[in-house]
């Protein structure tokens, strides 16, 4: 099991990360809760209407609620968002190395800190939880599901609606209704709001003996969110397989294993006296791949052989992070997850020069176009910031669209489309937002940036990890890694 949490730390964050994030430690510039003006505007060619964002407040999460814990430079990680429907309040779930911070944002000029829900790994190291740089929030039929890169955190589940009735007078801490232990550490997680399924992301389970979910999504049935129950694995793993030659001779799996081939081997029995396992390495074909994110959605594209099956996009990197080979694994698998039991790898889109680590990506509003980013090829290879845009119009046959270079050298991180806008958390140069509805034509426009890092413009792991662009008010919230600050926007078009 050691061995195990060794390759997923090795994999959940390169080297040079590490050392870079140690070195520098965190950023001595002040805190602000300044309202700022518009950073940038453009006009629309295609619309000729004007976008504008405006940075509103900056709110230091180090300076209400249980104190925040600070690791390798890190104060915040993700982010994500959520709409009271009675209400219609509006919230931001911010991840911190320890626990999970609840912020009203409903007035954006005066945002209120109203709960923090501390970190779940078995017996505590202090009153304030384990520090991790790692963790991941995400919303399903009104509940909040979080998890975190920790021995034994498992995934916890908040209803959100307990949020009602709280002021702000005070942060109040509370507990998760309920704790999902199938799986101990993931690195992130994902949800189907449609179909009431949340994928555990690069999970590994908590104890025992390695299983065929390592490394790959974990399915849950979320239907019944305080009853969380485990539907499945999806793999491309065991979806895709790889070459008679990649696989050991002495596991006798057929090319392409299906999902009982990897759970049924009859291994010897670890130190624990755990029962068979299912090994995982390069060399085989059940644990080829580490999954580092998904999209997972009800398919409504172009591709009429797809319409209604819940589809996952999920984005691979080789298990070994120092591969930069482009015989190792760099991919995009997009699987049919319909049957979580029998999961169908339909295409795979490889990264087809300068690949570093396939890392996360989004479909456009009409699934038929999926916009990645790999987190490394800026650092290891010296470009400029990339997207990369594939051709998803016939998901048995994905291909590569265009690469679409931005203006700055920062590493690319998370990005989300939504109304034919993508938003991009670029790290270093901060938050950029685009048109791209002519996406087809590869014409792509710069509407905004807002440049959380002024100076610095390089390939290191400062500034914006990511942001939650879905309020309907026009609300956008992004985090700041190293000041520890929940960042509010708005967005207009006139």
């Amino acid at each position: 099991m050691k061995k195990l949490l060794i390759i997923l730390l090795l994999i959940s964050c390169s080297a040079e990360f590490r050392s870079s994030l140690l070195d520098k430690g965190l950023s001595t510039r002040e805190p602000s809760s300044d309202t700022t003006t518009t950073t940038d505007t453009t006009t629309t060619t295609a619309s000729e209407q004007t976008y504008s964002l405006n940075l509103v407040k900056k709110l230091d999460l180090r300076t209400s609620g249980t104190a925040a814990r600070i690791q390798r430079g890190v104060c915040v990680n993700d982010i994500w968002g959520w709409k009271d429907p009675e209400t219609q309040k509006e919230y931001a779930l911010v991840g911190l190395i320890n626990k999970t911070a609840i912020v009203d944002v409903s007035d954006r000029e005066n945002p209120k800190h109203l709960v923090d829900i501390i970190t779940e790994d078995g017996p505590l190291t202090s009153a304030l939880g384990s520090p991790n740089v790692w963790r991941d929030i995400k919303v399903i039929k009104d509940h909040a599901v979080i998890v975190a890169e920790q021995s034994n955190h498992g995934m916890q589940v908040f209803d959100l609606k307990r949020l009602r009735g709280l002021d702000g007078s005070s942060v109040v801490s509370m507990d998760p209704d309920v704790v999902y232990n199938g799986f101990g550490n993931a690195h992130n997680v994902v949800v189907n709001e449609e179909s009431g399924f949340a994928y555990g992301v690069g999970s590994i389970q908590s104890s025992g003996g390695k299983n065929p979910c390592d490394f790959s999504l974990h399915a849950v049935n979320m239907n019944n969110p305080k009853e969380p129950s485990f539907a499945g694995c999806i793999s491309a793993n065991i979806a895709s397989g790889g070459s008679q030659q990649e696989i050991n001779e002495n596991l006798k799996l057929s090319e392409n294993p299906t999902f009982a081939e990897c759970t049924a081997r009859d291994l010897e029995s670890d130190s624990n006296n755990n029962g068979p396992m299912a090994e995982h390495d390069e060399n085989d074909a059940c644990g080829k791949f580490y999954t580092h994110d998904s999209q997972c959605l009800i398919y409504n594209g172009p591709d009429e052989d797809h319409k209604g099956k819940e589809i996952c996009v999920v984005s691979n990197g080789p298990i070994n992070v120092g591969a930069s080979s482009s015989s190792e694994p760099h991919d995009y698998h997009f699987i049919d997850v319909s049957d979580k039991s029998s999961p169908k790898l339909l295409s795979t889109y490889k990264i087809s020069s300068n690949a570093g680590y396939a890392h996360q990506g989004w479909f456009d509003d009409k699934h038929e176009f999926f916009f990645a980013n790999d987190e490394l090829d800026e650092m290891n290879h010296g470009i400029k910031t990339r997207t990369i845009i594939i051709d998803a119009r016939d998901l048995d046959n994905v291909k590569e669209h265009m690469f679409f270079s931005h203006k700055s050298n920062a590493i690319d991180h998370n990005l989300y489309i939504k109304d034919n806008r993508m938003y991009n958390s670029n790290y270093t140069s901060g938050l950029w937002v685009y048109d791209v509805s002519d996406v087809e034509n590869k014409n792509i426009i710069e509407l905004a940036n807002h440049d959380t890092n002024p100076g610095n413009d390089s390939a290191e792991f400062k500034g914006v990890w990511s942001n939650y662009p879905y309020f309907e008010s026009g609300t956008i919230i992004a985090t700041h890694i190293e000041s520890c600050e929940l960042l509010i926007f708005e967005e207009s078009i006139d």
